[in-house]
C-alpha cells in the first residue's frame, strides 16, 4: 500500500530543560530579547524530558496518530541515541523503513525552556542524503535539512518530476533561509502546500524580491495586522510557485490561502497552561496535512491544525500532547473555544 505520506528532514534527540530562575532583556527598537543567566554558575533545572525530535518525526508522529500511514526518511547514528530514535518512533506508528544509520552521532538539541518560550542549543552532524525507494506516496514532505542540502533537493525535484502525481509540502528550514532564495526556490516553485510561520513568510518575500518592492509594502506585511496584509501576504508567496499557502501566527492563530479562497481563524483556548511551545508549527502541518488526506475541505484543515498546535504546547516535548481522530473530532468540541 502506498505511504499518504513521506516526511524528510533531519532528526533529533530533544533534550528539555525547564528553568524557573532566568532573566529576559529585550531590544523594544528591535523587538528581540535574550534569555540571560548568571555567567559560570549552575543552574537548577526544575523539569527534565528527553524526546524524539525534528520536523519530520514530529509530523510523521502526529499524522500516524490521526490514523495515517506515514514514513520518515532521514539518517540517525549508530549510537544509542539513533536506536532508542529508531525504536521510539516505531512504537509511534511511524515506518522506520528510511531511516538511515551512518557513523556520525545522532543529532541533538538542549532545549531551554522558561515561561513556554523555548531556546535551543543544537548539534547538527554532517548527512549524505539521497533518493530512496519511496514508491509513490500521495504526499512528500521536506523540511529542515543541514547547509549543504541543495544537491539532494535538486534529486527531490527530478524524483518528482518522474512521479508528477505525487503532491509536495514544505516547511523551509534555517539552513534555507540562510543560504537565500535561489537555493531553495527550485523546490518552493513545484510545492503544492507550504508551511511557514509569519516571519518566515515576510523574510521569503523579502528574498525573492532583494530590495524590489517598495519599503512601505513590506513594512506592512511585516506588521501582519489585518485582513488585507495577510491576504496580499499569501497572494505573493503564491506568485513564487506554491499553490497553497499556511501562514501561522503565534497567539494570532493562522490563515490558508488557495487562489480566490482565503480562510483566517484565532487561537484555540484550553482549559490548561502552556508550558512548552516546541513543536507547534509541526503540530498544526500534521493537524492541517492530515485533514486534508482524509478528504476534509480547507477550513477543516484549518481547524485541525489549530486544535492540534493548541493541544501540544501543553505538554513539554514536541509530541506528547498530540490529538487522535476521536480527540480532535470530539474531545475538543467542548473544551476549546475560539478567541
Amino acid at each position: 500500500m502506498p505511504f499518504d505520506a513521506v516526511l524528510i528532514s533531519d532528526v533529533s534527540i530533544d533534550e528539555f530543560l525547564k528553568v524557573d530562575d532566568a532573566l529576559v532583556m529585550c531590544d523594544l527598537k528591535e523587538h528581540e530579547c535574550k534569555v540571560c543567566f548568571d555567567y559560570a554558575d549552575k543552574i537548577p533545572v526544575s523539569e527534565y524530558r528527553a524526546s524524539l525530535g525534528g520536523n519530520s518525526a514530529n509530523v510523521a508522529t502526529g499524522m500516524a496518530k490521526l490514523g495515517l500511514n506515514v514514513a520518515v526518511y532521514s539518517e540517525i547514528g549508530k549510537d544509542t541515541n539513533g536506536e532508542r530514535f529508531s525504536r521510539e518512533l516505531k512504537e509511534r506508528g511511524v515506518d522506520t523503513s528510511f531511516l538511515m544509520k551512518s557513523l556520525n552521532q545522532t543529532d541533538i538539541h538542549s532545549i531551554i525552556v522558561y515561561k513556554g518560550e523555548r531556546t535551543i542549543f543544537s548539534y547538527h552532524g554532517s548527512k549524505n542524503y539521497t533518493i530512496q525507494d519511496w514508491g509513490e506516496p500521495k504526499w512528500l514532505y521536506y523540511s529542515s535539512l543541514p547547509k549543504q542540502f541543495e544537491p539532494f533537493q535538486q534529486q527531490l525535484v527530478d524524483y518528482l518530476g518522474t512521479y508528477p502525481k505525487i503532491l509536495t509540502a514544505f516547511n523551509p528550514g534555517v539552513y534555507h533561509f540562510k543560504a537565500g532564495y535561489k537555493a531553495y526556490a527550485p523546490f518552493l516553485q513545484i510545492t503544492d502546500l507550504l508551511f511557514v510561520n509569519r516571519e518566515e513568510a515576510v523574510k521569503i518575500i523579502e528574498q525573492s524580491n532583494a530590495g524590489a518592492r517598495r519599503p512601505q509594502e513590506i513594512s506592512a506585511k511585516r506588521d501582519f495586522g489585518g485582513h488585507d496584509a495577510r491576504k496580499t501576504l499569501h497572494q505573493n508567496l503564491q506568485k513564487l510557485g506554491p499553490k497553497m499557502t499556511v501562514i501561522t501566527d503565534a497567539e494570532n492563530g493562522a490563515s490558508v490561502s488557495r487562489g480566490e479562497d482565503f480562510f483566517e481563524a484565532g487561537v484555540y483556548k484550553i482549559n490548561k497552561p502552556v508550558v512548552d511551545k516546541t513543536g507547534a508549527g509541526d503540530a498544526f502541518a500534521s493537524g492541517f496535512l492530515s485533514a486534508l488526506i482524509h478528504g476534509k475541505d480547507i477550513r477543516t484543515a484549518l481547524t485541525w491544525g489549530l486544535k492540534n498546535s493548541s493541544a501540544c504546547i501543553r505538554e513539554i516535548g514536541s509530541m506528547n500532547g498530540l490529538l487522535d481522530l476521536k480527540q480532535i473530532d470530539k474531545v475538543l468540541t467542548s473544551s476549546i473555544t475560539r478567541i
